[in-house]
Order: structure tokens, then C-alpha cells, then sequence
């Protein structure tokens, strides 16, 4: 996955996650982040912050029913 997403940053997407990269999902009970949102440069993106997870955090649960927290940016037109 890295090699894939490192082709696409280079061909020039952005990550609005980047500057926090926070993990969504807990495969195996390891806290890893596999989840993206990449945008081009005639887009500005402001991520919005994910759940905390750690290695401890079970998911799916009652509070998350899924076994990924949502990730989300606003994306706006650059000038």
C-alpha cells in the first residue's frame, strides 16, 4: 500500500491528513492507518480530525460500528 499511495503523492495529490496522520482501523489489534482522502492541488483541503485509536481500541464496537473510524476533509476551490 505505501509504494501505491507514495505514486500518487508523487504524481501530485495531497493528503489533508498528513501534517496528523492518526490511525483509522485496529487490524489485529494493531492500530494502523490504511485510509486516505487525496484531493489535486486545484483543490484546498482541511482535514477534520479522526478518532483517537490505539492498539487497544476493539472496533467494531457499540460506540463505532464499523472497523474504520469515518475520515473527512472541506474541500474549497483554490484561488
Amino acid at each position: 500500500m505505501r509504494v501505491r499511495l507514495a505514486i500518487l503523492l508523487d504524481a501530485g495529490l495531497v493528503d489533508p491528513h498528513a501534517r496528523d496522520p492518526r490511525p483509522t482501523c485496529t487490524p489485529n489489534g494493531r492500530a494502523k492507518r490504511i485510509d486516505y482522502i487525496l484531493c489535486t492541488r486545484e483543490l484546498r483541503a482541511e482535514a477534520i480530525a479522526t478518532e483517537a485509536l490505539d492498539d487497544a481500541t476493539p472496533l467494531p464496537s457499540l460506540a463505532m460500528p464499523s472497523d474504520h473510524v469515518p475520515i473527512a476533509a472541506v474541500l474549497t476551490r483554490a484561488v
